[in-house]
């Protein structure tokens, strides 16, 4: 097995849950402040159409902000520059007061 493969698998773990007792991930963020994976990315991109970069908008390139990610619904999304400290809601738990 190629190290690809070991790679692809493991970031796809990322998204496995356990549905009895938890819900299903919105998406999977893979901050990066540093950017010592940005190279990978680029060459993981053709293997994981789920694999999608923060970033400046061009659907054509997988890449957009954050109000992008939320209309794609699910998938991995790169945070190129992102601290690992920040935090997410799932918006379907959040109740609206009139």
């Amino acid at each position: 097995m190629r190290v690809m493969d070991h790679l692809l698998r493991s970031i796809r773990n990322a998204a496995l849950f356990k549905p009895e007792v938890q819900a299903a991930p919105h998406c999977i963020l893979w901050p990066e402040c540093d950017r010592p994976w940005e190279p990978t990315v680029q060459r993981l991109l053709p293997e994981m159409p789920e694999l999608f970069i923060l970033g400046e908008y061009n659907p054509e390139k997988r890449t957009g902000s954050a109000i992008y990610s939320d209309v794609l619904s699910t998938g991995i999304f790169y945070a190129q520059g992102v601290k690992a400290n920040v935090i997410f809601f799932d918006r379907s738990n959040m109740a609206v007061s009139p």
